[in-house]
């Protein structure tokens, strides 16, 4: 196991997860983020637990959506849209929950642990309905 409490093993694949989980444990993080402008925050695993179904999988929810913050910091113009439009998000979000994903190593990534283009081309499937 990997010693970071957010990790599972590394090259295991990432439990797939409910997007109900996954836009809760978000909105929390959006909740946190505005009366701490230029700030990183940190919330308490417990809390993203308060907010999800009995048993979630929060280790994977929070992976899952620091891949997605990483396709972000990574210039995938795609993603700038994120907090503005609904319709893009959903689909981001539904795609998240379910595509295949390996646990990472602490330390720097050589690259995503997960096919970004495939990634991308669901999500575009997804917001086309």
């Amino acid at each position: 196991m990997n010693d970071f409490p957010l990790l599972g093993n590394p090259g295991e694949a990432v439990p797939t997860v409910d997007v109900a989980d996954l836009i809760a444990v978000w909105n929390v993080g959006q909740e946190v983020r505005p009366p701490h402008p230029g700030q990183a925050v940190g919330v308490d695993i417990e809390i993203y637990k308060s907010v999800c179904q009995p048993g979630a999988d929060v280790r994977a929810i929070c992976f899952r959506l620091m891949m997605i913050h990483a396709l972000g910091m990574m210039g995938r113009e795609e993603f700038a849209h994120l907090d503005q439009n609904e319709q893009f998000r959903n689909a981001v979000f539904k795609v998240a929950a379910w595509i295949p994903m390996t646990w990472v190593a602490t330390g720097p990534m050589s690259g995503l642990p997960f096919d970004s283009k495939a990634f991308l081309r669901e999500v575009q499937k997804e917001a086309k309905g």
